[in-house]
């Protein structure tokens, strides 16, 4: 697949990064909004050469109208059972696990050997960076084929958005051991939360080709013409397993926390991670 021959190596990274980002998302989010049949079937066909298998086996639709439906596909009820113990976190997203564990000294990783800094992350808010710097963080990597839909870890409130503008580097292990500090420079909504026993942040982060990141609660979607940094205070609560959000091809979710979890024992770099499946316990 021309997708995982280009996604650990130089080539990839040149590939999917030294061409017009801005202007390549602007154009691929109006044409994937196109309801004729020859763009919506020419897309179709690039995506499967690119990023693979166009599986819909769970999907609630087979058929879609444009490509954009195609992304933002629900699936089927019950595809996805989303652990209820009181005390468990889930993944938001299906995904692949990317580098979690433990923040020390303010750093996570972004990669193996390359770390970056929590405060930049926040985009230097000290109040929140000191609740999440003892913490636990996960980074859930979206591939374009996966469900692109996003969901609430727990019980809580959601009491503040940060919507950050940045950059559209590309997110795969190329650009990731290129691009230092690479989810501190790109656009990303930080989604901060409260539950009874700790806060929580889940972070949608943008990447090339994605046209918004859309909150379902705001009735709002973030996308790159957006050049200002957005900050909004409420008291929204949500139940577990909640949809949040959804983005448009594929990206990356974030998951800070300020407590030492137990992290999962399934919970392994690389794995296929289904949203509702526990990330650990508190």
């Amino acid at each position: 697949m021309i997708f995982q021959s280009i996604e650990n190596n130089s080539l990839g990274f040149y590939l999917t990064n030294f061409f017009p980002r801005n202007f390549l998302t602007f154009l691929i989010g109006k044409l994937s909004l196109s309801k004729n049949p020859f763009i919506v079937k020419g897309l179709l066909f690039l995506f499967r050469i690119f990023s693979g298998d166009l599986n819909l086996t769970e999907s609630k639709e087979k058929k879609f109208k444009t490509f954009h439906e195609y992304f933002i596909r629900e699936l089927q009820e019950g595809a996805r059972p989303v652990n209820q113990s009181n005390n468990t976190i889930i993944s938001p997203v299906d995904s692949l696990v990317g580098a979690f564990g433990y923040i020390t000294d303010g750093q996570l990783y972004q990669i193996k050997n390359e770390t970056y800094s929590l405060i930049n992350l926040l985009s230097h808010d000290e109040e929140m960076s000191n609740k999440f710097k003892d913490g636990t963080y996960f980074t859930l990597r979206i591939k374009p084929n996966f469900y692109h839909r996003f969901h609430m870890i727990l019980d809580g409130t959601i009491h503040k958005i940060n919507f950050i503008p940045g950059e559209l580097w590309n997110i795969n292990n190329a650009t990731l051991l290129t691009i230092k500090s690479l989810f501190t420079k790109n656009e990303r909504a930080i989604l901060y939360g409260k539950h009874s026993e700790l806060d929580f942040a889940i972070i949608p982060v943008g990447t090339v080709l994605v046209g918004s990141i859309k909150l379902n609660f705001l009735g709002h979607s973030f996308n790159h013409s957006q050049k200002f940094p957005y900050s909004l205070n409420m008291n929204y609560l949500s139940k577990k397993g909640e949809e949040l959000g959804m983005f448009h091809y594929g990206s990356t979710v974030l998951v800070l926390l300020s407590k030492k979890i137990k992290i999962s024992d399934s919970i392994q770099t690389s794995r296929f991670l289904k949203y509702g499946e526990p990330l650990g316990t508190f």
